[in-house]
């Protein structure tokens, strides 16, 4: 094995490689272990022991990365010195690197001049900034290390290529617009550009741009020298971003902007400002005294005041001021701003903002006027309804007293029978009216808090099933089954009797109305959770969806019309119930599904339970007490529901069985197991099947009630008979429990082993096998009991060992103590892995300790079992000894890895020839210096296919391919090739067209006649050493020319070079600075030295070191400005240096200063815009809510009334239909003259209610669009004619004069039932509110503009200023109409309204409190017949 083999091996391998080569030890001494001739003599008389001393470090990174290491060292030799490039290979030995082969590829003499380059090139290299020189085409001719890590390049690999190729075609199109402002002129310019990093990172650098022209003006070369400004443009777009977030925010809020340069006086308006104002941008000029006219007056010195404040204070400006808007409005404009302040701290300076807040100061008295609005609507509303149920109620009363009479025939029978079934069904109809406006008023009471609960104990149960009759009726019309779930007695419950009954009632009406034929529902009273009292209804009807279930508990509101026409009803039940559960302080929930049914669930808090004692308290059980027997929940096998899904849910067999070990309960399971049916096992002894089950009764549980504490049940082994007679092993588990009827019970818990049985046997059987197997083949085998921790060891396993039979007792710690360390980890994870089921079987090889001491190489391959819950039980396996193999295999890897690594690594060229001239072995390299294809390297190819490849390959880039010439050719490089060949070694070979290489070729020959030829490639040596001479004329150039301070400094301070840039920014010459201390160029007088130097480098820890380190620098002046500089340190010469770039970073540092206090400026203003527009959103939104709020409210009631008015209409009908029979006496007479009386006062009465009714109706129309005028031609003297004497006996009665007084008015299009409603209206208000003796006028006329009027005029108690608005709405009334004592509804002039305005007709009021009112309405010229503005026919279109 070559690690190990001795130096003279080494040596003989050695000679083998064609330059100087040498072995060192891996270790920290790094020995020279052997060398071969050609590094001997190229030493000549040196010792080649100094060479470990060249290598030691390098050697250090070779052996710790186990990768090779390329180092350039200078070699003292006899004649002089020279530099040498080494190549360091790794020798690895079991993973670790013990011997490193080192292979001299070139050799130079060492030059002065290069040294003397390394601190200019240091200065370049090492800075931060980005260096690079190239020709006008952008092709590099040089490029700093800093520019090559921009393209993640080296500086070699870039020279040469064109920088437009290297960068996007953005950036190249940017590199050419700068460069193109460059001329003679002006050769030096500074432009911002950005670049990408490989890494994709985008960074911003500031470029000094120089240009060298040529005598006729031409470019013949640019420089550029670029400098990181990423934090500065970071700031500057921070801040941008900042201005467009402020002025997307200026633009969302709509503000406008003021500018005041408070040293001019001049202020600058922003157009919005001015639209604000409600000026154009040139309406308003930009002058301070226009903007402080446009100051409401009463404001301007308190605007002034708090303008002086902020100025002597300085805190933040902000006020409200009034403006006038251009047309003549007052706008409240908040104005706010902040001052900037010259270094004394004056004000020079004052920016802001106005916002108007007119909308925001305006919106608190909208929002309460929304407010009032809304409580006035629903005010109205209550005190409407109110109001019209007992107008209502007052002749239904007399409707139901007088139709009673009639049908209790008081005074005498009646004239016939038809006439008793006419009044019955007055008395119905009056009575269902009645109810429907009880259910308005108990509405208005509750919503008004005046509804007081009459409380008592009551019997849920009792009151609900009373209530089940009341609805038996329409229950049985509809084909609805009515079921009551509630027990007697019923939970008890303090409540108002008549309220529950109310709930009950409206539930079950509910139920039953939407509940369809065929259907049911269900009535239930419980107590509930926490000692609650409960009450259900539930059916099985249409029910609704869970979004509709909030506007179903609303008053006034139905979910659909179609609903509606189908199941009549006001909408009011499910509100009422609603009212009523709360004020119980009960809780109402509703669980419903289209089509599914609906539950209505009524819970009543404990404190409502009258069942409960009053002291009784709820107390917790204690925890820990001993629990008994565990009883059966549930009604004891009366409902088998939930045990049957549990016993088929479980997978094993499962029985049931009473005391005397009768099954009385199984699963499919154990049918399965025992073959039985299941009709089979029920009622069989539980003996039959198990064998071995104790009888009944041999193990008695406790009795019923005892407490006892529970243990965990036993398992045991059982044989459970098959209906065939079979037997299978089976596990049991017996589970005594307590049922409700305090019987005793048994669950059987049964699980079949009968299959696990049989494969512990075969596992048995199989371990025999594997035992005697191994025995024959020499193995040692080990048996594991994982559960109680046994282990067995064979004979041959201790043998192999090296002990003898019970010589050796091996624990689970010792066995693994004896395992190399190195392999312990790889044995446990692969031992882990099998055992936790991650690989089917175990195998590993590793090395344990023989008793001998030494290391010996083991396989161990073997396989776990594991229980039905996946845990490893058993492990079996065996183990042989393989040291003799691995030992093997390794001496040949080792042997093969040496020289592969050394013909892979090495850098030169190797190719070894049989004797015959055949390839034997080619390294790549060879391949490569060449470009010859790999299969040319194939064994046993002859030389001469070599050359004909090559010279192939050269005739055909030239166009040739004349076989005679390729022939000749072939001929001459044979003869050349065997000229070099023969030449003493080394060899210098120029390739000449094959890619311009130079080569040194060694030869040595082999003992079979064959030979071994090296080749180094020396050619970058040669180029080298042109180019770095044209390197020293590039650095000192860009030292000369650059834009930037450049200096470098020696590591005790002293400074050593300063370029001209530098000395324009310190105003020190080169001359006087060299050899000074650094601390002269630092504001810190009290620094220097080494002190210096360290403020001057950058922190490692605080990030990238190219930023550089800003500084305080001091000019040789005396003054002071803030740098940056860039350090990097070098070695030069053998002593180490620093070289540092440096940038006056005044501007910079003020433009940020600036920016960052604009920033917070904007920010601060934004956080105000931010605050104030919220408030205006949270204003309009509370505004917009409490309007929506009144206009919802209005909807409702308007809904409701209509709704109403049909629900009321039905039935009235029928009273007014059946009471004009009997006041016409069709059937024959009445009977008494009282019946006749009594008749035409129900008449009377309905009539008055259909009246109101109708009104109702009209105005809802009319509110909803659904009211359509039906136009004709109309005499309106006629229709005042009509109803004046419509009215004429009721204000006679009252003692009102009525006057006519017409004049001659045209004829008019309209409807003729709206204008009489409105005539008629008009004179019944004037009748009703002018006092006895007064009098009321009306008449028509024409006016000047052609409208057509009609006046009336009374001398009643008239309107108080500021109430003509509200009368004209719907419910509205005057404040001083109850002083008058007339009742009302407050509909006639809202009525009137709004038939005047489906005719486009106006109403005038003008009215004085004691003097009387006039009322004029004005029909348009458009509606007159007969003039040029005349409505035609088709004119009258239906505009809804």
């Amino acid at each position: 094995m070559y690690a190990r083999c001795p130096p003279q091996d080494l040596r003989a391998i050695l000679d083998l490689v064609g330059s100087p080569a040498f072995v060192i030890d891996a270790s920290a001494e790094a020995a020279v272990l052997a060398v071969n001739g050609r590094l001997e003599t190229a030493l000549g008389r040196v010792d080649p022991a100094c060479l470990s001393g060249l290598v030691g470090r390098a050697a250090d990174d070779c052996s710790g990365t186990g990768q090779p290491v390329e180092i350039d060292v200078d070699v003292a030799l006899d004649p002089g010195r020279e530099s040498w490039r080494m190549v360091l290979v790794p020798i690895p030995l079991d993973g670790d690197v013990v011997r490193i082969m080192v292979t001299v590829t070139a050799r130079s003499p060492a030059s002065s001049w290069t040294q003397l380059d390394s601190r200019t090139q240091a200065i370049i290299e090492e800075q931060a900034g980005l260096v690079v020189r190239y020709r006008p085409d952008t092709t590099l001719t040089f490029a700093n290390a800093a520019y090559a890590r921009r393209f993640g390049s080296v500086p070699d690999d870039l020279v040469g290529r064109r920088i437009v190729d290297l960068v996007s075609p953005q950036e190249a199109g940017r590199i050419r617009a700068c460069l193109a402002d460059l001329t003679p002129d002006r050769p030096v310019a500074r432009h911002e550009r950005p670049v990408t990093l490989p890494d994709g990172t985008v960074r911003w650098l500031l470029w000094s741009d120089r240009a060298f022209h040529d005598g006729e003006g031409r470019p013949v070369e640019y420089q550029s020298v670029g400098f990181d400004i990423t934090r500065h443009k970071q700031v500057e777009r921070e801040l941008q971003d900042s201005r467009d977030f402020f002025r997307l925010a200026i633009e969302g809020t709509r503000d406008g902007l003021w500018d005041w340069d408070l040293r001019t006086g001049t202020i600058w308006l922003s157009p919005r400002l001015k639209e604000i104002l409600g000026y154009a941008d040139d309406e308003l000029p930009n002058d301070l005294e226009a903007l402080q006219r446009l100051v409401l007056p009463e404001d301007r010195e308190r605007a002034l005041h708090r303008i002086q404040r902020h100025w002597d204070d300085g805190k933040p400006y902000e006020q409200t001021i009034r403006f006038i808007h251009r047309d003549g409005t007052i706008r409240h404009i908040l104005a706010r701003g902040g001052s900037v302040r010259d270094p004394d701290g004056k004000p020079i300076r004052m920016v802001g903002v106005h916002t108007d807040v007119t909308l925001l100061v305006e919106s608190g008295q909208m929002l309460r006027l929304a407010k009032e609005q809304a409580e006035q609507a629903s005010r109205a509303k209550s005190e409407f309804l109110a109001m019209m149920s007992h107008e209502l109620r007052t002749p239904l009363n007399a409707i139901i007293g007088f139709a009673e009479i009639l049908r209790d025939e008081l005074f005498g029978p009646l004239g016939n029978e038809r006439y008793g079934d006419y009044v019955q069904d007055i008395v119905g109809s009056g009575r269902h009216l009645l109810a429907l406006i009880s259910d308005i008023l108990d509405l208005s009471r509750i919503d008004a808090g005046q509804l007081a609960l009459r409380e008592a104990t009551l019997d849920l149960a009792l009151v609900a099933r009373g209530q089940i009759q009341l609805v038996a009726g329409a229950a049985e019309a509809g084909g609805v089954t009515v079921l009551c779930d509630a027990g007697q007695p019923g939970p008890l419950i303090r409540a108002d009797e008549a309220r529950i009954r109310q709930i009950v009632q409206n539930l079950l009406s509910n139920a039953v109305k939407f509940t369809p034929a065929g259907g049911t529902v269900r009535l239930d009273a419980r107590g509930g959770p926490d000692e609650s009292v409960v009450l259900s209804v539930s059916d099985t009807g249409i029910g609704m969806r869970l979004e509709d279930v909030p506007r179903a508990l609303e008053p006034f509101s139905q979910l659909e019309a179609s609903l509606t026409r189908r199941r009549e009803g006001t909408g009011l039940g499910l509100a009422i119930v609603k009212r009523l559960v709360e004020l119980h302080d009960g809780e109402l929930r509703i669980e419903t599904a289209p089509d599914q049914g609906s539950t209505v669930t009524v819970t009543f808090p404990r404190e409502r339970n009258a069942g409960l004692p009053e002291s009784e308290v709820r107390r917790p059980s204690a925890a820990g007490e001993p629990v008994g027997l565990v009883p059966w929940s549930g009604a004891l096998f009366g409902r088998f529901e939930l045990l049957d899904t549990l016993l088929q849910a479980v997978p094993m067999a499962v029985a049931v069985t009473r005391d005397d070990g009768v099954c009385i309960k199984a699963n499919h399971t154990l049918c399965r197991l025992s073959g039985f049916e299941m009709v089979e096992l029920l009622g069989r002894p539980i003996g039959t099947l198990l064998a071995g089950e104790p009888a009944p009764g041999a193990q008695p549980g406790p009795p019923p009630g005892q407490e006892t504490s529970r243990k965990r049940p036993r398992l045991r082994e059982r044989q459970l008979v098959t209906r065939f007679g079979r037997t299978r092993g089976v596990e049991v588990i017996r589970e005594p429990f307590v049922g409700l009827d305090g019987q005793t019970y048994v669950l059987l818990l049964i699980t079949d082993v009968s299959e696990r049985r049989r494969t512990a046997r075969a596992l048995r059987d199989s371990e025999e096998r594997f035992r005697l197997a191994a025995s024959a083949a020499g193995c040692g085998i080990w048996d594991a009991d994982l559960v109680t921790g046994d282990r067995w060891f064979s004979p041959p396993y201790l043998h192999i060992l090296g002990y003898a039979e019970n010589e050796l007792t091996l624990s689970d710690a010792a066995w693994r103590e004896r395992i190399h360390p190195d392999d312990r980890a790889g044995v446990d994870e692969s031992l882990a892995r099998h055992l936790t089921g991650g690989s089917p079987f175990y195998e590993a090889a590793f090395r344990m300790r023989h008793k001998s001491g030494r290391w010996i190489w083991l396989v161990a391959r073997g396989a776990a079992s594991f229980d039905a819950g996946g845990g490893a039980r058993r492990f079996v396996g065996t183990i042989s000894d393989i040291t003799v193999e691995v030992e093997a295999r390794e001496a040949l890897a080792e042997k093969s890895a040496f020289l592969e690594t050394v013909l892979s690594n090495i850098g030169q060229g190797i190719v070894v020839f049989d004797a015959e001239r055949r390839v034997r072995l080619v390294n790549d390299r060879f391949l490569a210096l060449h470009g010859f294809p790999r299969d040319l390297g194939a064994p046993g190819t002859p030389i001469e296919r070599l050359v004909r490849w090559r010279v192939e390959q050269s005739m055909a880039l030239a166009g040739g391919t004349d076989p005679t010439v390729l022939d000749a050719r072939i001929a001459e490089d044979m003869v050349w090739m065997d000229r070099w060949l023969s030449a003493p070694p080394p060899a210098r070979v120029d390739m000449g067209g094959h890619g311009g290489r130079i080569l040194d070729v060694w030869r040595q020959d082999l003992p079979d006649g064959g030979f071994v030829a090296t080749q180094a490639d020396v050619t970058a040596r040669r180029r080298a050493e042109f180019a770095l001479a044209q390197r020293e004329d590039q650095l000192r150039t860009i030292l000369r020319v650059a834009l930037v301070g450049i200096l470098t400094v020696r590591e005790d301070g002293a400074v050593e070079e300063f370029n001209p840039m530098a000395e324009s920014m310190f105003g020190w010459s080169a001359a006087e600075l060299r050899g000074r201390d650094v601390g002269v160029l630092l504001a810190e007088e009290t620094l220097s030295g080494a002190a210096a130097l360290s403020l001057l480098q950058p922190d490692p820890e605080a990030g990238d070191p190219a930023v550089g380190t800003e500084f305080l620098a001091r000019r040789r002046d005396g003054s002071a400005f803030p740098a940056r500089i860039s350090m990097a340190a070098f070695t030069a010469g053998g002593r180490r240096r620093y070289v540092g770039v440096v940038a006056d970073i005044s501007a910079r540092r003020t433009v940020e200063a600036e920016l960052r206090a604009a920033r917070t400026r904007l920010d601060q203003r934004f956080d105000d815009f931010v605050r104030v527009s919220l408030e205006l959103e949270q204003v309009r939104r509370e505004a917009d809510m409490a309007l929506l709020h009144a206009e919802q409210s209005s909807k409702a009631k308007s809904e409701f009334l209509a709704q109403m008015s049909h629900e009321l209409r039905t039935p009235l009908n029928a009273v007014i239909g059946f009471s004009e029979i009997m006041k016409g006496q069709y059937f024959g007479p009445l009977g008494s003259p009282k019946y006749q009386e009594y008749a035409e006062d129900i008449d009377q009465c309905g009539r008055h209610l259909l009246s109101l009714i109708n009104d109702i109706l009209d105005l809802s129309k009319v509110e909803a669009g659904r009211y359509v005028l039906e136009e004709e031609q109309l005499d309106l003297c006629r229709i005042v004619d009509a109803s004046v004497r419509l009215l004429r006996d009721q204000a006679a009665g009252k003692g009102v004069m009525i006057a006519l007084r017409p004049e001659p008015v045209p004829a008019v299009m309209g409807d003729q039932r709206a204008l009489k409603q409105v005539v008629v209206n008009l004179l019944s208000n004037a009748v009703k509110f002018t006092p006895r003796g007064g009098m009321v006028e009306i008449g028509t006329l024409v006016d000047a503009f052609g409208d057509v009027c009609i006046t009336v005029k009374d001398t009643g108690i008239g309107i108080p200023d500021g109430e003509i608005p509200r009368v004209l709405e719907a419910f509205g009334r005057a404040s001083n109409v109850r002083q008058s004592g007339e009742e009302g509804t407050g509909l006639g002039l809202a009525i009137v309204g709004s038939f005047l305005s489906l005719h486009g007709a106006t109403l005038d009021i003008d009215s004085a409190v004691g003097i009387g009112t006039t009322v004029t309405v004005r029909l348009p010229i458009e509606r007159v017949l007969g003039t040029q503005r005349q409505l035609q026919p088709w004119d009258i279109v239906d505009d809804r």
